[in-house]
């Protein structure tokens, strides 16, 4: 468990063998997300949605690298809201990841307060979602504040095998004159 380097080479192959199959493109598309490579897991994503263009967890992806990649926000909006239109339909979990999106919107929208709350509820539904747990993160740093650190070292703490969330965190604290607490998120990594 959590060996990155054989799971990638396993999921996109099986990926390209069941392609009619869009969990093969999640599986993929969310080591590609942990990583950071936004680009590469919209793609991803978005054959999942190619496949089946009702499947929530793909169009979730999608919305999420956009989000992450800073492009296409409208869309990312459009998706989420459309998701949650849907609310009866939905899992804890995807219920937790629409939301976590829309959390990563607000901070896009440098509206942090908004995507504390979003994020909150995002944790109500599903108290394990990283990327929830990620965008609150990323809000209080970018808002400066001091708990930031310890929002972080919970990620971790909780996904520790995630790039994005050491890297990320790390640079958001050094922004937000935290540069201790960037270089011990940091020194989690290592070990």
């Amino acid at each position: 468990q959590g060996n990155v380097a054989l799971a990638k080479p396993a999921l996109n192959s099986a990926m390209e063998k069941a392609w009619k199959d869009p969990q093969y493109a999640c599986g993929y598309g969310d080591v590609l997300l942990e990583e950071g490579s936004w680009a590469q897991a919209f793609e991803t994503y978005a054959k999942g949605v190619n496949a089946n263009p009702d499947h929530i967890r793909s169009r979730l992806g999608v919305a999420a690298a956009r989000a992450y990649r800073r492009a296409g926000v409208k869309d990312s909006v459009d998706i989420v809201n459309d998701v949650l239109s849907k609310e009866a339909d939905l899992t804890p979990g995807m219920k937790a990841r629409a939301l976590a999106i829309r959390a990563e919107v607000a901070n896009v929208e440098a509206r942090y307060d908004d995507a504390i709350k979003d994020s909150g509820l995002a944790l109500l539904a599903n108290p394990d979602d990283t990327w929830a747990m990620f965008a609150k993160a990323r809000a209080l740093a970018y808002k400066k504040d001091p708990s930031a650190s310890a929002a972080f070292d919970q990620l971790v703490a909780k996904a520790g095998t995630a790039p994005v969330f050491f890297f990320d965190g790390a640079l958001l604290l050094q922004s937000a004159g935290q540069s201790d607490a960037a270089l011990a998120l940091l020194g989690k990594y290592e070990t």
